[in-house]
Parts: C-alpha cells; sequence; structure tokens
C-alpha cells in the first residue's frame, strides 16, 4: 500500500488512465478492452507472460479484464496484486498520445529528462496536409462561384454542396491533428520547463 505525500508511479498512470476515462466517457470495461487489446499489440503475452483468457462471453471477459486491471492499478487501498512493471508499457500504450508523453515526462522528470512523440502520423499537421486544405477551399470557392453564375443549375449546386462539404472534413482533420499538437507540446512543456535554466537544459 502506498502511503506518503507524492504520488507513486502507479498513482501517476491510474490519473491518467481516469483522464482518459473523463476525456472519452467509456466505462471502466470498455478501457480494460482497449488496454487489453493495446497489450496483445505490442507483444505483451510473449514478453511478459501475462495473458486475458477468452471465455467466449464478451462482456464477461470485459468485466473481468476491468476487475483484474483495476485492482492491480489500485495502491491506495490494497498493498497486493499491484502492477507489474512488466504490465506497465500495456497500458500507456492504450492511452491517447498526449497522456502518454504526459505519463512518461512526470515519471522520467526526476532525472531531467523528458520525451515527446516520433509518430508520423496521429498529431502531426505537415505541408501536404496544407496543401489538402488549400486545394479542397479552392475547389469549394469554385463550385460557390458557379452557382453565383447558373442558380438554376441543379447540377452545379450539387457540386458545390459535394465540394462544400469535403472542404469542412477536411478542415475538421486538420483541427483535430493541430488540436493533438497543442495538447502534446502543452503536456511537454508542464514537465520540462522546470529543467530549462537560462536557457540551457540540465
Amino acid at each position: 500500500m502506498f502511503h506518503g505525500t507524492h504520488e507513486s508511479p502507479i498513482g501517476s498512470l491510474r490519473r491518467h488512465v481516469e483522464t482518459w476515462k473523463r476525456r472519452t466517457t467509456w466505462s471502466n470495461a470498455t478501457l480494460a478492452q482497449y488496454i487489453v487489446e493495446a497489450h496483445e499489440r505490442i507483444g505483451g503475452p510473449a514478453r511478459t507472460g501475462i495473458t486475458f483468457g477468452r471465455s467466449g462471453d464478451a462482456y464477461n471477459d470485459m468485466k473481468a479484464h476491468q476487475q483484474r486491471i483495476w485492482r492491480w492499478l489500485d495502491d491506495v487501498s490494497d498493498d497486493k496484486n499491484l502492477l507489474s512493471a512488466n504490465f506497465l508499457p500495456s497500458i500507456v500504450a492504450a492511452l491517447p498520445t498526449d497522456l502518454k508523453i504526459s505519463f512518461w515526462n512526470e515519471l522520467l522528470s526526476h532525472d531531467g529528462f523528458c520525451v515527446a512523440s516520433l509518430e508520423e502520423g496521429d498529431g502531426q499537421f505537415r505541408i501536404t496536409d496544407l496543401a489538402l486544405v488549400m486545394k479542397e477551399d479552392s475547389e469549394a470557392h469554385q463550385a460557390c462561384a458557379e452557382v453565383i453564375g447558373s442558380p438554376d443549375d441543379i447540377q452545379a449546386l450539387r457540386r458545390a454542396e459535394k465540394e462544400i462539404t469535403e472542404a469542412i472534413e477536411t478542415k475538421k482533420q486538420a483541427r483535430v491533428r493541430i488540436g493533438a499538437m497543442i495538447r502534446a507540446m502543452s503536456a511537454v512543456s508542464k514537465i520540462c520547463q522546470p529543467f530549462r535554466r537560462d536557457g540551457v537544459t540540465r
């Protein structure tokens, strides 16, 4: 059982999982299922020997996995069956990118280290994304201009509707990527900034 004023690594991980839960509004059982899937995706069963059985009843399996994982994450009311260090990466693997970064930074901050994502996909906005936004926007503008010139042309109206919809969807994707970058940078800065003195990272 953990005692004291400082948060334990398990406590920090539990807090990040709880943040994930609030953000998604998912149940503990659903979160547990994502964690089990992440565990299997990164080869956890073979590397750690930790496995999760399948009874054929998906609902009961999810409940059983939930109870097992949340028991491991409870270092406040129980001092037995705590989270194995071998399973910690599997839980982190299930977290959204910004929460992964935040957790690892908290864990490593005592030694003056900070981490950032090297993922090429989720949470990155690149020149190709900008080009796509500009392309879809231009096509939507052109289609709308055609409507002004031919307001009774049903094909022009349908084309404009299609191009506007595509432009909106492209911008939504761009907003998601940029939002993820903001969250990731915020998580890193909270941990990394305390270790900067006079422009030097210590």
